[in-house]
C-alpha cells in the first residue's frame, strides 16, 4: 500500500492478487471499496472484483449477478446498466457462463439488453460493442433486434468470440444479407 502512487491500476492488481491468494471477502471488499471510492470510473477495479465472484474462484453465478447489479447501481452516473452488460461480457464465452435466453440462470435478458442499449447510446460508433451486442442478441428470442444489429455489422470482421456461429445465428433469426 505504501507504494500506491495515485494510479488506479494499483487497485485491480491488488484485488487480483488477493483473489488468487484466497484472501477473505472482508480484505477484498476493503480494497474494492477504497478503489472505487477514489476512482469510481476506473472499470478494471470492477472487472477484477467480479473475478472473485466467479464460481471457479469460490463464488457463484448468483453472487456474480448480485455484484453486477450492485456495480451497475454504483456506476449509475456514468455507466449504469452498461456496467451490468460489461461484467457479463467478461464471462460470456464457451468456457464461462454464456447467456442463453432459454436458461433460468443469470444474466437476465431484460437487464442485459438495457445494458447494451446504454453502451450503444454512450458509444454509438463502437463497432466492438456493437459486435458483442449482436453476439448476445443472437442467443436471445428477439429476432427483430438481432436482424437490426446484424445488418449494422455486416462487412466487419466479427472474430471468433461468438458463442454460436454467425451462420447459425443468421439461420435462427432469418437474417438475409441485403443486396446493394
Amino acid at each position: 500500500k505504501e507504494y500506491e502512487t495515485g494510479c488506479p491500476a494499483f487497485y485491480p492488481l491488488t484485488i487480483s492478487v488477493l483473489t488468487e491468494l484466497g484472501s477473505s471477502e472482508k480484505e477484498l471488499q476493503e480494497v474494492y471499496s477504497e478503489g472505487v471510492g477514489l476512482y469510481p470510473e476506473y472499470h478494471n477495479i470492477y472487472f477484477s472484483m467480479a473475478k472473485h465472484y466467479q464460481p471457479r474462484w469460490g463464488g457463484s453465478l448468483a453472487e456474480y449477478e448480485h455484484f453486477a447489479i450492485n456495480a451497475a447501481e454504483k456506476t449509475r452516473g456514468f455507466e449504469g446498466m452498461g456496467m451490468y452488460a460489461r461484467l457479463f461480457w467478461l464471462v460470456d464465452n464457451r468456457n464461462g457462463y454464456p447467456f442463453y435466453a432459454q436458461s433460468q440462470d443469470p444474466p437476465d435478458w431484460k437487464m442485459l439488453r438495457m445494458g447494451y442499449d446504454d453502451l450503444m447510446q454512450k458509444y454509438p460508433l463502437s463497432i466492438h460493442n456493437l459486435i458483442q451486442y449482436t453476439n448476445v442478441a443472437c442467443r436471445s428470442e428477439d429476432s427483430e433486434l438481432y436482424r437490426k444489429l446484424r445488418s449494422r455489422i455486416d462487412g466487419y470482421s466479427i472474430g471468433s468470440r461468438w458463442v454460436d456461429s454467425v451462420d447459425a445465428c443468421d439461420l435462427r433469426h432469418k437474417w438475409v444479407k441485403e443486396n446493394m
